[in-house]
């Protein structure tokens, strides 16, 4: 299991150390490699809940760049129905199921006092009516008991999603990779769950990617035929622990889950078309 989230210090450490790499070589290009081995790793429990308050004009409103899984959109108190483009009727029955993340932290202890019926885009402007003091983040799981709405969206490709209505405010449930300031790198960069097996695959892709910008090193080659000195060949053995290991379950997930393979949802005998 990941309980917590890390800094990349140590792994930084061991490419200077381990591997006498310059850190000045790759030290722009650092934080976008990890989220490259991290989505490669398929790390889900890297992800944290999170909400954004966006506002709707002119049936449009922007989706958060940071969003890596949706939960839920949230009107009025109410979720909006997801619509397929150009079919009438309502998805309700179509909405991806939420990471593990979701039964280890369902509330990071925020609240919301805010009351959108009736506010325009004018109004949340001037700030007048609004006045948004804190989230409360709803996963999927607390979703799933936030009654439907009567309006909906639709996903655009554009990085927006279309509404139903003109004007209001929305708010976004999702997760999304957890971020903070590192000063070694001097940008933000991911946290990274604090798991050894994590920690050595992600070295290993560093150094790959290093060598794969031109980079020469005495030992290490991806034209190796050895494991040992081919950092790519290295990497290969060490992502299966960096994917399995982390994701053993402790005696009360394994329960979760038990209860929901054992659920009526997953004991449905399809019928023929």
């Amino acid at each position: 299991m990941i309980y917590k989230l890390s800094e990349i210090d140590e792994v930084i450490a061991r490419l200077d150390n381990d591997f006498n790499i310059n850190k000045g070589d790759y030290v722009a290009r650092f934080p976008q490699w990890v989220y490259q081995c991290l989505s490669d790793l398929e790390i889900m429990y890297g992800l944290i809940p999170a909400a954004h308050v966006g506002y709707v004009e002119n049936y449009q409103c922007a989706i958060p760049d940071d969003l890596q899984w949706l939960s839920m959109i949230e009107y009025n108190g109410r979720r909006l129905n997801r619509k397929s483009k150009g079919n009438p009727k309502f998805n309700e029955n179509t909405d991806t199921i939420a990471p593990l993340i979701a039964y280890l932290k369902t509330d990071i202890g925020l609240d919301i006092e805010v009351n959108t019926e009736n506010i325009t885009v004018d109004d949340i402007l001037e700030g007048t009516k609004l006045d948004i003091k804190s989230i409360h983040v709803k996963d999927a799981t607390s979703a799933d008991y936030v009654p439907y709405s009567d309006e909906n969206y639709i996903l655009l490709s554009n990085g927006n999603i279309e509404t139903s209505f003109e004007e209001g405010v929305i708010i976004y449930h999702y997760y999304k990779l957890p971020v903070k300031y590192n000063d070694t790198i001097g940008a933000l960069c991911p946290l990274i769950p604090d798991n050894e097996f994590v920690k050595e695959a992600i070295t290993w892709y560093v150094l790959m990617s290093v060598l794969q910008r031109g980079f020469k090193h005495p030992i290490y080659s991806l034209n190796s035929n050895n494991y040992i000195t081919n950092p790519y060949l290295m990497y290969r053995r060490k992502r299966l622990n960096a994917r399995v290991k982390p994701q053993n379950l402790d005696r009360d997930h394994q329960k979760i889950i038990t209860n929901i393979w054992n659920s009526a949802m997953y004991n449905v005998i399809a019928k023929p078309i």
